[in-house]
């Protein structure tokens, strides 16, 4: 198999169709509810825990009994993003790929089967690529065959810093291995404060040479990002943590101003210079 493109897929606020709301759903959940997408809903049986974990506001089930079909979370867009907007009770129906109070003309950000089906699984993938065209991304659970995406397994460190491990769909119990592995070899650091500084030197820099009175010129732009680069490179995991940012920043200006230069003599005393 070959290798997948791995992207930080920004996905709050679109849209995505969710078919199943079984186990496999709620791993689904767990992924995309934190980033924020309008989740839709669709299944017969909805797992207990969906409710109990407060991705949907129970109170608008329970009122209703089990009667009413359909239940929209009307405060979605007032509060965090983090629970989902629609869901209906229901079998799968194909006018379920095209719902009334969806803007379907370029189709769904993403559609994941979540059920046991492999034939209805099929059915869905195709039609759905018969509706949108080729470009609709589809994830069929266990079916690797009928993915356009696979969802790996996912760390989330501090700061901001996620890393997902793949195996493309062939193991992902080896995949959470590997992730698992690297959260306890990276326990040590503090990568809150890494990534806090980092930002704050990327800011800096590009505080200093953004070009107020139009586009930055290409020589700027490449320097500065092979600069920030070269320096991260030093200091490494290891250092980042005690980079002292505004020294730094008086640096990148000197060596700008001489030409560009990219030359840091000696790296340890380097890094000994420019830590606190």
């Amino acid at each position: 198999m070959g290798h997948s493109l791995q992207l930080a897929h920004q996905i709050k606020g679109k849209e995505v169709l969710i078919i199943g709301g079984g186990k496999v759903c709620i791993t689904r959940l767990k992924k995309l509810l934190p980033a924020g997408s309008k989740i839709t809903l669709v299944s017969t049986e909805v797992d207990p825990k969906i409710l109990n974990n407060d991705y949907f506001p129970s109170n608008l089930m329970n009122k209703e009994g089990n009667t009413k079909r359909e239940y929209t979370n009307m405060n979605w867009d007032k509060k965090e993003k983090t629970q989902i907007f629609k869901i209906i009770r229901t079998e799968y129906k194909e006018e379920y790929l095209t719902i009334d109070d969806h803007d379907n003309k370029n189709g769904w950000n993403l559609i994941l089967v979540c059920i046991s089906s492999f034939e209805i699984s099929e059915k869905i993938y195709w039609k759905a690529k018969e509706i949108f065209g080729s470009q609709q991304l589809i994830n069929v659970a266990d079916k690797p065959s009928l993915c356009d995406f696979f969802f790996g397994a996912n760390l989330d460190l501090e700061g901001g810093l996620q890393l997902m491990v793949s195996s493309n769909g062939i193991s992902p119990t080896l995949g959470g291995l590997m992730r698992d592995e690297i959260n306890r070899h990276f326990a040590s650091l503090n990568f809150e404060v890494i990534m806090e500084k980092l930002a704050n030197l990327r800011f800096g820099i590009r505080e200093l040479t953004t070009n107020p009175d139009g586009e930055d010129e290409p020589q700027v732009i490449a320097y500065r990002m092979t600069w920030i680069k070269t320096v991260t490179d030093i200091f490494g995991l290891k250092y980042c943590e005690n980079i002292n940012v505004p020294k730094l920043l008086e640096l990148f200006e000197k060596m700008q101003h001489d030409d560009y230069s990219l030359s840091f003599g000696d790296a340890q005393e380097f890094i000994t210079k420019y830590t606190l």
